[in-house]
């Protein structure tokens, strides 16, 4: 047992099992015709991904051939886009709805893609959870039609040319290739990396846009807090667990607020940028505005909150996960 897991492991509050499966991997593309894809691609990607998986689900399109997954063919929609919430889950009272089995991770770009035949482009993709990475042919199957039936301004078609899974985080992080054409596909790992020893001191590089709400408005810059943002990662992560882990954690949610709220914020540039997403249900443009930037943690007086930064910078944070907002990153020491 290492200093960190002895620091948490008489505090109840402040335990982040690493126990939900994840499966990071990295989708990559070979565009066969030019196209045009929006700054921020997460919302694209989830179209056409929920276009294609709602045609597997109806018997439109045929499902991938093998074993019978956890979830049948004609729930694959649901599954994803409309996640039932397990029985019994308390943790999701205050919750409108389950959190989805999954995260694109599209990155964000200051002006739109340009894309030449021959160009590569990759799409990160986690999977959340034994049942949802059992599904990964399936996942496969529907963005490698996705990306056929043509992709962005233009609808520039594209080839599923490999997907790669990640293990390891930081310096051990590695790449082992689970589909290829003409391949036989690997079965996925689908773990979570442990965390390391808790720093004293952590550097959180908002990537994608932040949208989380203190006292129920949008949180701005200058709003920023520390304490609110460990419980909205902890909220998350531990209803992930509830939905697609082993269960919901054992977790004393008024004590890990008062250890939250000891997280005292170090350093911050933070500014807001801001975003829309065309919505084909709504028919309109919606904001996807949100923070970005960096800020300093000082983790001193509360090293039991770090497992659940740790395990939140797989799953995001704040509203809009599932598209790509929220992404994290930490470092810290000199080679953090």
């Amino acid at each position: 047992m290492d200093n960190a897991d002895r620091e948490n492991s008489g505090n109840p509050a402040c335990r982040a099992r690493a126990e939900l499966a994840l499966g990071r991997y990295v989708l990559r593309f070979r565009m066969l015709e030019a196209a045009t894809l929006p700054d921020f691609s997460g919302g694209m990607w989830r179209g056409v991904f929920g276009k294609e998986l709602k045609a597997m689900s109806e018997g439109r399109a045929p499902a991938p051939a093998g074993e019978p997954p956890d979830i049948p063919p004609a729930r694959l929609y649901e599954y994803f886009f409309e996640t039932p919430p397990p029985e019994n889950a308390a943790l999701l009272r205050r919750a409108p709805r389950a959190p989805h089995p999954y995260v694109l991770a599209a990155p964000f770009h200051d002006s739109p893609i340009h894309l030449r035949p021959g160009d590569e482009i990759n799409l990160p993709v986690t999977l959340i959870g034994h049942a949802a990475n059992r599904l990964l042919a399936a996942v496969l199957l529907a963005f490698a039609r996705a990306a056929g039936a043509g992709l962005g301004r233009g609808r520039g078609r594209a080839r599923l040319v490999e997907a790669l899974e990640e293990t390891g985080a930081g310096a051990d992080m590695a790449l082992r290739r689970v589909f290829a054409l003409g391949k036989p596909a690997r079965a996925p790992l689908a773990e979570m990396p442990p965390p390391p020893q808790a720093p004293p001191f952590v550097m959180v590089d908002f990537r994608t846009p932040l949208r989380m709400t203190l006292r129920g408005r949008l949180m701005k810059p200058e709003d920023f807090s520390a304490g609110t943002f460990v419980m909205n990662v902890a909220r998350r992560v531990s209803l992930l667990e509830a939905c697609h882990g082993s269960g919901a954690p054992r977790v004393d949610f008024r004590r890990l607020r008062q250890t939250a709220h000891e997280v005292r914020l170090a350093g911050a540039d933070l500014h807001w940028r801001d975003q829309t997403h065309w919505s084909a249900r709504a028919r309109r443009e919606l904001p996807f505005g949100g923070v970005v930037g960096r800020v300093a943690l000082d983790l001193r007086a509360a090293p039991g909150v770090w497992p659940w930064l740790w395990a939140g910078q797989f799953v995001h944070a704040g509203k809009a996960a599932a598209y790509g907002l929220g992404a994290y990153r930490l470092s810290w020491g000199a080679g953090g």
